[in-house]
């Protein structure tokens, strides 16, 4: 084997190695491969409306109000979005109907 082919074998295994290293930390990126499920649980107006993103395990509730603007929270499981919904819409502290408030909360659990 003469340098130049040696040269240019490393040089190809390395150009091997970096694309293998770049294909992997782009899989690695947050959000990568992860589909996300959009679905939207009330909406009164264009400024009053509650949806849920799910990525994966994780799950992001988005509350938009014309009084707070946006608040989101992030759940990494059911059994605490469950826990945080019957706190948030219990009778005492949800300002709406009834109506409202049940439908809320069933479209919660149909998740």
């Amino acid at each position: 084997m003469t340098a130049t082919s040696v040269t240019q074998s490393l040089f190809s295994e390395r150009l091997v190695v970096f694309k293998l290293l770049f294909i992997y930390i782009g899989a690695c990126k947050e959000g990568a491969n992860v589909k996300m499920k959009k679905v939207e649980i009330f909406k009164r107006d264009k400024w009053n409306m509650i949806h849920v993103e799910q990525r994966g395990r994780e799950i992001e509730v988005i509350e938009i109000s014309e009084q707070w603007g946006e608040d989101s929270r992030v759940f990494h499981s059911r059994v605490e979005l469950h826990h945080w919904v019957n706190e948030r819409f219990s009778p005492a502290r949800f300002q709406g109907t009834e109506a409202e408030r049940l439908h809320i909360i069933e479209q919660f659990h149909k998740l």
